[in-house]
């Protein structure tokens, strides 16, 4: 044990001189100003590898819009602009649980045990706060501008084991060349609706749909979150350092010495020396601290909407932008629409900015207490006075009165009410939540190359050439243990509702059409319509004669370039 807290201590010292040095970029752009990223630890076959993704909104850190929307809630507070808070001025002002109901719902009902007190800050009734203690203690009860809540349950093991089971018909636990190529028939054989794409429900009736939704709070609780999943771990701080050096010794140490040698850890030469910094050719818990530090690490940029109501996106930025791939190569970054894959051969993990979707709903669910205040203004002076609200259905809005009323003139203003609930429904535009899914070795995901949920016709038909590449013992077959482990990081902004869309997936709804490059003529749209990008001959309207001219390679199927090219002659 006085090992244990030995090592614990010299560990904890070497990361806190870590925390002083922080890391730059190694090819790219420094890292946004003020940017506070979120880190994951993968822990590949071949060793970890760090992931940042800097999250911008409108422009700025997160972490910035996050700090002056807390201001803002101070300023609206401080009604004598005392540059302080009593007790009386923090009425209406949400503790660190209604803040979290807040991020998840954009709104709380103040009245209900949820507002702050001085007693929240150790003070008397007497005393008052700042507006830095006032920030401090959302910071100090894990109120934090980015969350992570609990990944989607879009379990897609029985879909991925129906797959398997359908294409290794030798029965022999692998799939062979033969096999996988034979998938393109499992169209006309699983097809039920006539679309031409293969769904989870037709490769295993019976599968429930969860239309790609994830759980972010249940009356007004935050799920918790696991910071280590099986093969991946979130950093958040340097105590999570600590346990992320004991995490990558039990998964590395295969020999049990208490040191991780190169050839275990897997990670090539000018990684593994920049970490072992006593050059004894072994990493000890010390040195295993700094694996977020100089590991391999990919650095992305997410762009959220300047506001969700507007979704413009401040300078016409993209959904999902890479910075850096450190020693990786270049080409183990893809970036397609709000989709990030990163392929790592032994690792695939693709980042997916939710946000990118136009036209989020979003609720007010509080417009009903404007609406009783209104009514209740039965001589149209343009405000409400207390009396005014003795009726008994006006009981609920008439406890928020002395809340709303901040200038204390007994005269409850339309104004002023839509000061408070304007200021709880901006909380959405200062919160941001991601998940993160371990989706395992996972045929599903490799055949379905544009995770749009469905197989279609080209992703079967090509489904080899992307497995090939993981035929590690050249046997001209792929087995489970050969496939690279597979996560989704999926970015939320905060949204006024209980349920926030998580992810396509193979559970999730239909995009409304293709990703069509530029090039892609109206005619080809138009008859695509199961939108997987191609026009087959079931969808093409025209002659036979006019499919195989126009179908260059002979596939089978006609693609945008393809169909750009015909309309170029004629």
């Amino acid at each position: 044990m006085n090992r244990l807290l030995l090592a614990c201590g010299v560990l904890a010292a070497s990361v806190g001189s870590l925390a002083a040095q922080p890391e730059r970029l190694r090819d790219g752009p420094p890292a946004p100003k003020g940017s506070e990223p979120i880190e994951l630890v993968f822990l590949r076959d071949q060793g970890p590898v760090v992931l940042r993704l800097h999250v911008l909104a409108g422009g700025q850190p997160v972490h910035v819009g996050w700090q002056q929307y807390l201001e803002r809630w101070f300023d609206y507070l401080d009604r004598h602009n005392r540059g302080a808070l009593g007790d009386k001025d923090l009425q209406g002002a949400p503790n660190a649980g209604s803040m979290r109901i807040l991020a998840a719902q954009g709104g709380f009902f103040p009245f209900r045990g949820g507002s702050l007190t001085l007693r929240d800050f150790g003070k008397t009734s007497e005393q008052t706060i700042t507006k830095d203690e006032f920030i401090g203690y959302y910071q100090k009860n894990g109120v934090a501008p980015i969350q992570m809540t609990a990944a989607p349950t879009e379990t897609t093991a029985r879909v991925n084991d129906a797959l398997f089971k359908k294409l290794d018909t030798n029965g022999d636990g692998k799939l062979s060349q033969a096999e996988v190529q034979a998938a393109k028939s499992l169209a006309a054989d699983l097809d039920v609706n006539d679309d031409e794409l293969v769904s989870a429900q037709e490769l295993a009736p019976g599968t429930a749909p969860t239309g790609g939704r994830t759980v972010v709070s249940q009356r007004g609780q935050m799920l918790a979150a696991p910071a280590q999943g099986t093969s991946y771990f979130h950093l958040s701080g340097d105590t999570a350092r600590v346990q992320l050096a004991f995490l990558l010794l039990a998964r590395y140490d295969v020999d049990a010495n208490k040191h991780v040698s190169r050839k275990e850890i897997g990670l090539d030469q000018a990684s593994f020396q920049r970490l072992d910094a006593n050059s004894d050719g072994t990493l000890d818990l010390a040195e295993l601290a700094r694996v977020p530090k100089h590991a391999p690490s990919v650095e992305l940029i997410a762009h959220l909407r300047a506001g969700n109501q507007s979704g413009n996106r401040a300078g016409n930025q993209p959904p999902v932008a890479a910075v850096s791939t450190g020693s990786l190569p270049a080409q183990a970054v893809r970036v397609a629409g709000d989709q990030a894959a990163v392929a790592l051969g032994d690792a695939d993990i693709v980042v997916q900015n939710q946000d990118a979707f136009p036209g989020r709903p979003v609720a007010n669910q509080f417009a009903f207490i404007a609406q009783q205040l209104r009514a209740a203004d039965t001589k149209k002076r343009g405000y409400v006075e207390l009396k005014d609200l003795d009726s008994p259905q006006l009981q609920f809005v008439r406890q928020l009165f002395p809340i709303l009323d901040r200038d204390e003139d007994g005269k409850l203003t339309d104004k002023e009410t839509q000061a408070y609930l304007a200021l709880q429904g901006q909380a959405r535009e200062a919160f941001v939540s991601f998940s993160v899914q371990e989706q395992g070795r996972n045929w599903l995901q490799l055949f379905d190359a544009n995770r749009d949920g469905q197989l279609g016709p080209r992703e079967l038909m090509t489904a080899w050439r992307r497995l090939q590449a993981h035929d590690r013992n050249s046997d001209a077959a792929i087995d489970a243990q050969e496939l690279p482990l597979q996560f989704r990081v999926v970015l939320n902004p905060a949204v006024n509702q209980q349920f926030v869309v998580a992810g396509r997936g193979m559970f999730g709804p239909r995009p409304a059409s293709a990703a069509y490059p530029p090039q892609a003529p109206l005619w080809f749209k138009k008859m695509d319509r199961n939108a997987d990008g191609d026009v087959s001959r079931h969808e093409f309207l025209g002659a036979r004669a006019d499919f195989d001219r126009i179908d260059q390679n002979g596939d089978g199927l006609i693609d945008a370039g393809e169909a750009a090219a015909a309309t170029r002659q004629e």
